[in-house]
């Protein structure tokens, strides 16, 4: 009898250990949202962005930077009611940081020169920030740690992580 409380005990554990490793939670979608970005390296595909991303994806904009943010957003299973707004983009929807608040990853960077967006992959103590371009030189996806002071703006996940969690 006591064998089998054991054995009991030792399952409902194992169940426990499961269901707590596959629980989501806020770093593991952020790390979702990077590597989406990350797995678009090999083979770029703007149109596959806008086709997510785009309500309407009959007009498709040349520049897609914010398309892949979005569209890696989308795979970690957030904001999948956003969509692209011709002229507005996606951005308002999510919190601008204040100035001096660091960004998370997953989080989008905004610059003011071609109104860039990119994914922040990490914050670094050089004063560098990891970011994931699309659209970069040649419709690359690239890796750049551009100084904090040339990125206009940090735009914060949270408010789509709040509804997941």
């Amino acid at each position: 009898m006591n064998r089998n409380r054991l054995l009991i005990g030792i399952g409902l554990g194992a169940l426990a250990m499961t269901i707590l490793a596959t629980r989501k939670t806020e770093d593991s979608i952020r790390q979702q949202v990077i590597n989406a970005a990350l797995a678009e390296q090999a083979a770029p595909d703007p149109v596959k962005y806008w086709n997510d991303v785009l309500v309407n994806p009959s007009s498709k904009p040349t520049s897609w930077c914010g398309a892949l943010a979005l569209y890696a957003i989308h795979r970690a299973g957030l904001g999948l009611d956003i969509h692209w707004v011709i002229g507005k983009g996606f951005l308002y929807n999510l919190h601008q940081l204040p100035p001096g608040e660091d960004p998370k990853p997953g989080d989008v960077a905004y610059f003011d020169k071609y109104q860039h967006q990119a994914l922040v992959k990490s914050v670094n103590d050089d004063g560098t920030v990891t970011v994931i371009n699309g659209n970069a030189e040649g419709g690359a996806i690239t890796v750049t740690s551009p100084a904090r002071s040339k990125i206009a703006a940090f735009y914060s996940l949270q408010p789509l992580l709040a509804k997941v969690l």
